[in-house]
């Protein structure tokens, strides 16, 4: 069975709405989580990633 996901960065009231939606429209959601903001060096260069949140869904269907 295939999965959907969707992510969204920063705004955990802008992921929850996403999820609410994919709930709504038929689907189940299976599993969620969050990564942590991080660096991650690139030619010696620090990059800062924001706070990420992923929810995972299958068709209900």
């Amino acid at each position: 069975m295939k999965h959907i996901r969707i992510e969204r960065k920063g705004s955990y009231k802008e992921f929850c709405q996403a999820v609410g939606e994919k709930v709504l429209s038929g689907y189940e959601l299976e599993k969620h989580f969050v990564r942590d903001p991080s660096e991650t060096f690139a030619d010696n260069e620090s990059i800062i990633i924001e706070k990420r949140y992923t929810a995972y869904f299958k068709s209900k269907r």
